[in-house]
């Protein structure tokens, strides 16, 4: 698996990258964190599988695990660099573990769910370090929430513009 996950990242330009996030279900009210990884399929195609909790404190206490297929729609780093602002959508699965499940006005709800989600995103920043803001809808309970973090390249080479005295 690793070999498939290294070889089609090789053939892609882009490079692996991880991350944290902090989210916000605007419906429901609950904050959340998130860890993620983005794995570039080609140029413009990556794999985003994810990981997310909105703890205790939230009237709802669950943990979201899944992947989305995130597809640049605009993106300036291909015009020569590794920085610069890029725009795209991304369509996912989560399995969704509500922790203090209770039976409530929605009736798609159950303990274990396995949700569809829709979203559009915006990533910017630099050579090895990018923030990104997402909005997501869940498609099956006609919910939205907001998702913001930091990715992290470590295999980015260091930019030779830092190195060079003005």
């Amino acid at each position: 698996m690793l070999f498939v996950v290294l070889s089609v990242t090789a053939s892609a330009q882009k490079t692996i990258a991880f991350g944290l996030s902090g989210t916000y279900n605007f419906p429901m009210e609950t904050l959340g964190a998130g860890i993620r990884a983005n794995i570039p399929v080609t140029n413009r195609l990556s794999v985003v599988p994810r990981l997310k909790y909105a703890p205790k404190f939230n009237q709802i206490e669950e943990v979201e695990a899944g992947a989305n297929a995130q597809f640049d729609l605009w993106d300036a780093t291909r015009r020569g660099g590794s920085s610069g602002p890029v725009l795209y959508v991304s369509v996912g699965v989560l399995y969704n573990r509500w922790l203090n499940y209770y039976p409530s006005g929605n009736t798609k709800a159950r303990q274990n769910n396995i949700l569809p989600e829709a979203g559009l995103g915006f990533l910017s920043g630099g050579n090895r370090l990018k923030g990104f803001a997402e909005a997501h809808w869940n498609i099956l309970w006609n919910e939205s929430y907001a998702e913001a973090g930091l990715l992290f390249y470590p295999f980015n080479k260091r930019s030779k513009k830092l190195l060079k005295c003005p």
